[in-house]
């Protein structure tokens, strides 16, 4: 209707189908008779064809007369089509959005396994290549080749492991170990790197810590490696210090663990992108000292 005169003394009937204004007449007729209003309800409304359907957001409030008895209905509409539309727009772009990252995931995933099997079985074979009589010049070969390998494998890891985490499959196992002994096993991991630079490790133990604890000793380290692993990475000269402390008492303790360093630190306006993937603090670190951009 173009024209008011179009609509006074008209029925819904008058205008939709009646599969369409049926259940509008029973609302209204159920708002008569209990006096009750209904404030900005989202409503469908199918005009005869399916691309012409609509969204109006309505209040209908009873009309009383004098004596309070209820003689009628006010209806106010409006027009919300278009908010309906982006909305659909949105979530139809989230989900398309979801799957491109759901199937990134399991690309990426299956790629590094596919990946690491080899890249292991070259590393094992360099290992016994090792143990064999070579030249100085084959030794060295052979130990590029190693650390060229171990590097790579250590990538394909990270990739791994963030493609569990983003589809939601990184689980992490419950059994006891030895605290202390699984931290100090990750040191003597970095302890040759660090001793080229001649760095003092050194590790600091609160009063209150366990020596035993139950959880998955595997992910600690990787996290304590990950975090160590920056700290030598990025200190020229000086020392790396890695503090644990316990809060809490009884069974149920919270470990804090601090690594200290005397490295080239990172700006506080940069701070924000620590947790970025694939992001380091900016371009010139990456070229210099490498990295994914995935160990934090």
């Amino acid at each position: 209707a173009s024209r008011v005169e179009d609509i006074i003394g008209k029925r819904d009937y008058d205008f939709f189908s009646a599969a369409s204004s049926e259940p509008f007449y029973r609302e209204e007729q159920a708002i008569m008779e209990s006096n009750q209003a209904v404030l900005e309800r989202v409503e469908e409304i199918n005009v005869d064809t399916p691309d012409r359907r609509r969204w109006v957001l309505s209040s209908k409030i009873p009309l009383t007369d004098a004596q309070g008895t209820v003689t009628g209905l006010i209806v106010i509409s409006r027009d919300i089509t278009s908010l309906k539309q982006g909305e659909e727009a949105l979530r139809a772009a989230k989900e398309t959005a979801e799957a491109a990252t759901a199937a990134k995931s399991v690309f990426l995933a299956t790629m590094s396994h596919e990946i690491r099997t080899p890249m292991n079985a070259v590393i094992a074979m360099t290992d016994l290549l090792t143990g064999t009589k070579l030249t100085p010049e084959q030794a060295d070969y052979v130990n590029t080749i190693r650390v060229g390998g171990e590097s790579l494998l250590s990538v394909i890891n990270d990739i791994l492991d963030f493609s569990k985490i983003e589809a939601g499959k990184l689980e992490l196992e419950e059994y006891a170990f030895n605290l202390v002994e699984s931290i100090e096993e990750t040191m003597h991991l970095l302890a040759p790197r660090a001793s080229q630079k001649l760095l003092n490790m050194r590790l600091e133990l609160g009063d209150d810590v366990p020596g035993w604890v139950v959880g998955d000793a595997g992910r600690l380290r990787q996290i304590v490696m990950n975090l160590l692993n920056n700290a030598v990475k990025f200190t020229e000269s000086g020392e790396v210090n890695i503090a644990i402390t316990a809060t809490g008492s009884g069974a149920q303790r919270r470990l804090h663990f601090a690594i200290q360093d005397t490295g080239i630190g990172i700006p506080a306006e940069r701070m924000n992108r620590l947790f970025q993937s694939f992001s380091q603090v900016d371009s010139s670190t990456t070229r210099r000292f490498g990295g994914t951009g995935l160990g934090l």
